[in-house]
């Protein structure tokens, strides 16, 4: 057995989409509520064993528990407040 690396592996997939009207990001087949202010924007979704995270230009705009489950919609209630 070798020695493990210095760094742990990066573990989930990360990818960057466009932001639309919706306010909504899908990741395997969930959709994700995230900061209608970003709408429009490029956003950076990781999507790890147990969180969701939605980064714009660096700061967080969302955070949500993974859901495993399919065809769900998770919502955050400030979300829809300020869309």
């Amino acid at each position: 057995m070798g020695v493990l690396p210095p760094v742990a592996p990066s573990v989930g997939t990360t990818e960057r989409v466009r932001l639309g009207r919706d306010y909504y990001v899908r990741v395997a087949g969930n959709d994700y509520s995230v900061d209608p202010a970003v709408i429009g924007r490029l956003v950076d979704v990781h999507a790890g064993l147990t969180v969701v995270t939605v980064r714009c230009g660096g700061a967080v705009v969302a955070v949500h528990d993974r859901c495993w489950s399919s065809h769900q919609t998770i919502t955050v209630p400030t979300h829809v407040a300020t869309a």
